[in-house]
């Protein structure tokens, strides 16, 4: 066997490593509280309850999962209505990525009021939930990193409210208020009067708004150590998912160990084929 025939056989060997089917392909919570799922490949809300955004200038281009929406800090966002939250336990979820900061920057908000949130950056770079223009939740240090993608989640449980920042806890308060405020913005935040400002400048990627509150487990899940995982539903789940161990039977560990055994082979597959040719060469 030739010295050239060798290296095919390697180089072979190496591309199916390097393709190896990857960890998971989304995350399935199917017990009916993802009330709004938007993947930001475009403006459909996946979760099946018909939430579909309008689109006020933003692009859609490579995010953190897919597809994200690019904003350009100035005019652009997205608008839809979103189910009332309530008094109860919620979750919300999204990755950002800032292009610039400065004084605050909307994320996501509902009309400012008694009854609704704005969920952004202050102070530059610091994670802020206000309510009713009040600041409930401000992060103490610097939050985000321009240029860098961010998981973010807002939690309520029990009457707490909890900020994640990727995987950490960053701050709390308690919080009783009935969030009933339905106008909804991604990107920007919506004044009493539903005109918009405090643009983002930047890229959103997988909002997710639930009524109950995700375990740490599941957050730890999502963030998948800084790769992500989009979440699905029973209408929009894609073949390969992790399940959440709320209502699964396939385990988070299971995925690991057939993803792991996967790899495994392709390496054994490849370093076999390449000590095989090296001998054959010699021949």
């Amino acid at each position: 066997m030739t010295a050239a025939k060798t290296s095919k056989i390697f180089l072979i060997a190496l591309l199916g490593l390097v393709f190896a089917p990857s960890a998971f392909a989304a995350y399935e919570i199917s017990d009916g509280s993802v009330k709004e799922l938007w993947h930001l490949s475009d403006t459909v809300d996946a979760s099946g309850n018909g939430h579909t955004l309008i689109n006020t200038g933003g692009t859609f281009t490579t995010g953190k999962l897919g597809n994200g929406v690019s904003l350009n800090g100035s005019s652009q966002y997205l608008n839809t209505t979103i189910t009332n939250i309530g008094s109860g336990d919620f979750t919300i979820t999204y990755w950002v990525k800032h292009n610039s900061f400065f004084n605050y920057i909307g994320h996501l908000s509902t009309t400012r009021g008694t009854t609704g949130f704005n969920a952004g950056t202050q102070a530059v770079a610091q994670c802020v939930w206000y309510t009713n223009s009040t600041e409930k939740i401000r992060c103490g240090t610097t939050t985000y990193t321009s240029g860098q993608w961010h998981f973010v989640v807002w939690k309520k449980e029990s009457g707490t409210l909890k900020v994640f920042v990727d995987n950490v806890e960053k701050g709390s308060a308690s919080d009783a208020i009935t969030y009933s405020s339905t106008n909804f913005d991604l990107g920007s935040s919506l004044a009493n009067d539903n005109s918009h400002s405090e643009f983002l400048n930047g890229i959103l990627d997988e909002v997710v708004i639930a009524n109950r509150a995700f375990s740490t487990g599941e957050i730890s899940a999502l963030y998948n150590a800084g790769a992500g995982q989009e979440i699905c539903t029973t209408a929009s789940c894609a073949a390969t998912t992790t399940t959440s161990t709320s209502t699964a039977t396939t385990t988070e560990e299971q995925n690991n160990f057939y993803s792991l055994a996967t790899y495994v082979l392709y390496l054994v597959v490849g370093l076999y084929s390449f000590r095989f040719g090296f001998r054959m060469s010699h021949i």
